[in-house]
């Protein structure tokens, strides 16, 4: 996916076993992560995402993890110790193929009409530092 561009919606199961819509964050931003636990550049970009987490209230930001993991103890194993207490969404190919994600770590932000307004692919935004001064504009913290 691209910037400017309508996020696609979609429908998951989570991890909780709640059932995740996109477009019933519509009045919220929401950060859209694929990533695995092996990824060691996903690993790497997880502190900056829980600061992001401190700094937001549930309100007005969501985050959703979405994994390419195939092994769930592994997977799981990984939420435990790096304590990510967000959405996280298991192996779903459906999603992973709307969003054509073929290598991870993807990160998008979608603001409250449903748009994607940051890719940090396209964004060549290795550390966050974008996506972090891109909320701080545009969210408004706690």
């Amino acid at each position: 996916m691209k910037k400017n561009v309508r996020a696609v919606d979609f429908e998951a199961t989570d991890i909780l076993g709640k059932t995740i819509s996109l477009k019933n964050y519509r009045n919220k931003y929401v950060l859209l992560t694929f990533w695995a636990s092996w990824c060691v550049p996903c690993v790497e970009e997880i502190p900056a995402i829980k600061s992001i987490k401190t700094q937001y209230s549930p309100e007005t930001l969501e985050i959703i993890f979405v994994t390419l993991d195939a092994d769930s103890v592994k997977f799981s194993n990984a939420v435990k110790k790096y304590e990510l207490n967000w959405t996280h969404i298991f192996n779903d190919v459906e999603i992973l193929k709307k969003y054509g994600v073929m290598a991870v770590p993807q990160v998008y932000l979608i603001d409250k009409a449903g748009t994607i307004i940051y890719s940090r692919a396209e964004e060549n935004d290795a550390k966050l530092e974008i996506l972090t001064s891109m909320l701080a504009e545009k969210v408004e913290s706690k």
